[in-house]
């Protein structure tokens, strides 16, 4: 069959668009543009991610009558705002008694995936995957980002997080590093079926993850790989 010219071109264009529609997007893409509602941010806020239903902003906040920054999320159809902490930099500058920030936020509907640690004067430090709602502001989960192989009495996960994805069910899975000296890596989810470690290694390519519909993607040892994620 011989096609003109001009069906030649238009077929080629519907295959290209076919392939990048079904390409997995990197873990916490976001397409950032703005859905203007009064009461999702203001004229100080800087928008962070945004989707068709929800965003993520940092504005200015006040503490004890000094301005700070909070990072905030807030779904376009309830218009209600929820501080999920504050920025990385900011939190560095704090007390004895410091936390990370918020650290590389992924949103998917109107559900926010970030990590966020805690460390204390003592050593003792937890790092946390927290997943929360922004219709409601309702906390999903809260959870450890990692088992160390020798755990310490105080102290929980094991940091730092390198890529978050997540479903609009709350569904979410991580890369996280166990021996940062050594370059191991842990493949972690969570969903309906519990918590599970996919794989370790220290051939995993840590900024790899990837997400297209229920099936997660990685990258270890040079060759694709890919889980469930119910």
């Amino acid at each position: 069959m011989v096609f003109s010219n001009r069906r030649r071109s238009a077929m080629t264009a519907a295959i290209a668009g076919l392939a990048l529609a079904t390409t997995p997007a990197p873990a916490g893409a976001a397409h950032v543009s703005r859905k203007t509602t009064p009461a999702c941010g203001h004229a100080k806020s800087r928008l962070l991610l945004a989707d068709h239903q929800a965003e993520v902003y940092e504005a200015p906040i006040f503490v004890l009558s000094t301005e700070a920054l909070g990072i905030f999320g807030c779904a376009y159809r309830t218009g209600r705002q929820h501080e999920l902490g504050g920025p990385p930099a900011q939190a560095a500058e704090g007390g004895p008694e410091k936390e990370s920030g918020v650290l590389d936020p992924t949103l998917t509907g109107t559900v926010v995936a970030y990590a966020k640690s805690y460390y204390s004067p003592y050593g003792l430090t937890r790092n946390l995957v927290v997943v929360r709602d922004l219709r409601t502001g309702r906390l999903l989960h809260e959870v450890p980002d990692g088992t160390p192989v020798k755990p310490e009495p105080g102290s929980e996960g094991l940091g730092p997080v390198d890529a978050i994805v997540v479903k609009s069910d709350g569904a979410v899975a991580w890369i996280v590093r166990t021996d940062p000296e050594e370059g191991m890596y842990q493949v972690h989810a969570l969903d309906q079926t519990g918590s599970r470690v996919l794989s370790t290694g220290s051939d995993i390519a840590p900024s790899s993850l990837a997400l297209a519909g229920s099936t997660l993607y990685w990258t270890q040892g040079g060759e694709p790989h890919s889980a469930t994620l119910n």
